[in-house]
């Protein structure tokens, strides 16, 4: 049972958009270093500085909105700060203040794991769903590489922070129409667990080997 088909599709394509974005800049900010002269050493420490802040933070910001128990006040936050933080990579060369502002890029960032525990809660762990969440992601990926070469090699480099300001911007727009649903999140989770619970009781699984459809999507 979905909670509600609406907040998945929201999530869905605005976690698209992130993903997309996140993976060009990922991907071209060392060659718009190496434009800007940078030395090899310092753009292997700016990806490391970036990539930590993927690691570090996201278990704590799991735990906490397990605590607080609204995610969705997670995503604001992170979506708008990542926005602001866009918004100033757009104005920064000096390489020193580019490192801090991709660290904190970084840390919201790691916000999108919320995305994912909302949407898990939302499907109710559905295997199928969960795996167009890993699907879109992957696709995302795939895209923001793609595309994300496509538009350096025809407007440079230069332009790689404002290209990805663009996109992100698109996922902005959906993450205002995602709705949590705390309430009916908890009871349909109740309601799944006793209907489990009945059901093993009444008739015990049997062995199956056979691999969910849904996977390969993913």
């Amino acid at each position: 049972m979905i909670v509600s088909k609406k907040s998945v599709v929201f999530l869905l394509i605005s976690a698209f958009f992130i993903y997309f974005s996140i993976m060009m800049l990922l991907t071209y900010v060392p060659p718009f270093l190496e434009d800007l002269g940078t030395e090899p050493s310092i753009i292997t420490l700016t990806v490391t500085v970036f990539m930590s802040a993927l690691v570090i933070f996201p278990p704590f910001l799991g735990k906490y909105s397990d605590k607080l128990q609204n995610r969705v006040y997670f995503i604001y936050f992170g979506s708008g700060g990542m926005l602001i933080t866009l918004v100033l990579l757009l104005f920064t060369q000096n390489i020193v203040i580019l490192n801090i502002e991709l660290f904190i890029l970084g840390f919201f960032t790691s916000f999108l794991t919320i995305y994912l525990t909302l949407y898990s809660e939302l499907v109710q762990n559905d295997t199928k769903w969960i795996s167009y969440y890993n699907a879109i992601g992957a696709i995302g990926w795939f895209l923001g590489v793609l595309i994300g070469g496509l538009l350096i090699d025809v407007f440079s480099i230069v332009n790689i922070f404002f290209f990805t300001l663009i996109t992100y911007l698109i996922s902005i727009i959906f993450v205002f129409f995602i709705r949590e649903n705390r309430q009916l999140i908890l009871e349909s989770h109740k309601k799944v667990t006793e209907n489990i619970e009945k059901e093993t009781l009444m008739n015990p699984p049997e062995q199956d080997d056979q691999i969910s459809q849904s996977l390969f999507y993913s």
